[in-house]
């Protein structure tokens, strides 16, 4: 398992173009972010337990979307003249789905995963930090927004920042130790410092589920979050002025004229005047690449300014039709609306995050988040796979196909 782990890691790195490094051009990372990404399809295609991995909750909707991806390549040549290497090329950033049937492919355990999520974290973690000691010119990041007195550094892999951040808040709530605390209030620090309505909106939702399911199994527990919480405040409020004040500037900003409102826009131009076909509405147009489609689409942001990443799951539809936007339903029904396992539970708050950014957002189709999303649904499925097993055991009889997920 060792070579697979560092097998893993270097794809996970490649795709995340080496977390944004500046020093490295779009004309080396782009490849690279390609090579990434042909690790883990060819993984998949190598799949040794193609029945397991259909057994999985995630594989319908993750081979829907996949669907999806490749089907938008043939509306994309017919109505957009894109040839079809070009679109193979454009979407190499989503073949990071292929990941899930790599991770299936060595039936990676819960140990594994939880290895490769530590040095991920540690990574983006540091990476983060640099970052904002070098706030002038941060040396890891692709765009850099300034908003009133904050800066928002922009950065492939944060997703597993924010991972993070829920998995050690849930370690401490069930370790008590004050460390894991300690990560876990410089993580949400550094999410709120990024200064985005929704992402601080998730993360806050994401924290509260995670105390409020704690707070139930004893007064000790709940005792000690009431006393957190009280930290956090007086902590944060040191960051309010700066925080909160670009976020109501940025909102009044936006509420002063509906009719300049980016997003707003960007929903009207894409629903009303975008779309040249009704088989480009039902299977998507595809991801520009290198093209005239390319370049109409430059133009678009130019002159109507309206972007894909403006638009959540409109985003999805745009480039690769209804499938996708089923899939994605899908996912966000398995992961938080069925009932889980605590240990399950920091991945929920995750998942929030995602879901809180995915109509006004661009989690859902952003490559800097995207690799962490696909590792996360395997994890969470593995964990959840750990539950049925318990839980059988305790019954003395445990599925035959729970004992093969489970074997190595």
């Amino acid at each position: 398992m060792k070579k697979y782990r560092a097998i893993l890691i270097f794809s996970l790195i490649l795709m995340l173009k080496f977390f944004s490094f500046k020093a490295l051009d779009n004309s080396i990372s782009n490849p690279l972010q390609l090579v990434g990404a042909l690790i883990c399809v060819y993984y998949a295609f190598v799949n040794r337990n193609k029945k397991l991995a259909r057994q999985g909750d995630f594989y319908k909707p993750i081979m829907i979307f996949l669907t999806g991806v490749f089907i938008s390549d043939i509306t994309c040549l017919l109505f957009h003249d894109q040839d079809i290497s070009n679109s193979l090329i454009g979407q190499r950033a989503f073949y990071c789905y292929f990941m899930y049937f790599f991770l299936y492919h060595i039936d990676a355990d819960e140990k594994f995963m939880l290895s490769v999520f530590k040095f991920m974290f540690i990574c983006v973690f540091l990476i983060n930090t640099l970052d904002i000691i070098m706030i002038g010119n941060p040396p890891f990041s692709w765009r850099v927004d300034e908003r009133r007195s904050s800066v928002s550094i922009f950065y492939y892999g944060r997703g597993f920042l924010i991972l993070g951040s829920f998995y050690y808040l849930q370690e401490f709530l069930k370790k008590k130790n004050l460390i894991y605390f300690a990560i876990y209030g410089i993580c949400t620090l550094y999410s709120f410092l990024n200064v985005s309505r929704m992402l601080t909106i998730g993360v806050t939702l994401g924290s509260a589920l995670i105390f409020l399911r704690y707070s139930r199994k004893g007064f000790a527990n709940f005792f000690i979050i009431i006393i957190i919480l009280v930290g956090v405040a007086i902590v944060l409020s040191v960051y309010a002025d700066k925080i909160l004040g670009s976020l109501f500037d940025l909102t009044q900003k936006q509420l002063s004229s509906s009719d300049s409102d980016v997003r707003t826009g960007a929903y009207n131009y894409f629903f009303t005047s975008f779309q040249p076909s009704v088989w480009t509405q039902i299977f998507g147009n595809g991801v520009p690449y290198n093209s005239a489609y390319e370049d109409l689409n430059d133009k678009i942001r130019e002159v109507a300014k309206a972007r894909v990443g403006d638009v959540g799951l409109v985003g999805v539809w745009v480039y690769f039709g209804f499938l996708a936007v089923i899939s994605w339903l899908m996912v966000f029904y398995r992961t938080l609306l069925k009932k889980i396992s605590d240990d399950q539970l920091f991945i929920r708050a995750y998942m929030i995050v995602i879901f809180a950014e995915a109509f006004t957002g661009f989690a859902t189709h952003n490559p800097e988040i995207m690799p962490t999303t696909i590792f996360a649904l395997y994890w969470f499925e593995r964990l959840g796979v750990n539950k049925k097993i318990k839980k059988a055991s305790t019954r003395r009889t445990i599925p035959k196909h729970l004992l093969n997920e489970q074997a190595l």
